[in-house]
């Protein structure tokens, strides 16, 4: 039994970094081909997103040959890494069967002369060779784990989170006599993700009912955000936005009513 274990002892060390050295591998080439078709996948979005503009202006085929431009270059990158790759893999999932195979062929000899009971066989077999194993793969998802722990840690935290908007049909008073003015009060807004942004500045004007008005600007300058104000898809940063409906009214109803 401890000739047995030396010899799986001494395939431990290659098994650990066999081991490690596999899952980084096929960590790093999904890094890479993720970022290889980073660019192909952008084009295909500008393209889908506006497909009324490419349609117009018959843009298609400049779109695809871009695309295919982008996928080609990705492509060159993985052939000229490939084989190293597949060597330092093929080596990395080869260590274990090797060693599997003489530390089993060198207990079978042991069975057969020296009359060693089987059992230790596979003791030595799991306990050695396997374990160092499973250690190699802890070590190389360690990192990922601990990407996982910080993942499920914001994750309860937005689950956790009250929104000051609450949009149930359920909360709030339901309003049965509206005149439908709508007061912008020094209105200040800014996105909660961009805050450095500020979409709308000092806004005051108000809109009477059965008054048509448009609101015009370059693309940015908070037209959009204008009407997901009224209909309290955002609350203010400073400022009022005088609507049809105080704070506790109902918004799931107040959507409802309102054409936009």
């Amino acid at each position: 039994m401890p000739r047995l274990g030396a010899v799986a002892l001494a395939f431990a060390p290659l098994i650990l970094i066999a081991t490690y050295k596999s899952g980084k591998i096929i960590e790093i080439r999904q890094m890479k081909e993720k970022s290889s078709s980073d660019e192909a996948s952008t084009i295909s979005f500008q393209a889908v997103s506006n497909i009324r503009t490419v349609a117009s202006l018959c843009l298609e085929r400049k779109f695809v040959s871009k695309c295919c431009a982008a996928l080609a270059q990705s492509h060159k990158k993985a052939l000229a890494h490939s084989h190293l790759l597949g060597l330092t893999y093929g080596f990395s999932n080869a260590v274990m069967p090797i060693a599997g195979g003489i530390v089993i062929s060198y207990g079978t000899t042991l069975i057969r002369d020296e009359n060693m009971d089987y059992k230790t066989l596979f003791i030595i077999l799991d306990g050695v060779l396997f374990s160092m194993m499973m250690i190699g793969n802890t070590l190389a998802l360690s990192p990922n784990y601990h990407k996982a722990k910080v993942a499920g840690c914001r994750i309860l935290n937005i689950l956790d989170k009250k929104p000051a908007i609450v949009n149930s049909p359920g909360v709030g008073l339901q309003i049965t006599n509206c005149q439908g003015s709508i007061i912008y009060d020094k209105t200040e807004f800014h996105y909660p993700t961009r805050p450095e942004v500020q979409v709308i500045k000092g806004l005051t004007f108000g809109i009477e009912p059965s008054l048509h008005i448009g609101i015009c600007g370059p693309s940015g300058s908070g037209k959009s955000t204008c009407i997901q104000l009224i209909l309290r898809y955002y609350d203010p940063t400073l400022g009022r936005v005088h609507r049809l409906e105080d704070t506790w009214s109902k918004i799931y109803w107040m959507k409802q009513t309102s054409g936009h």
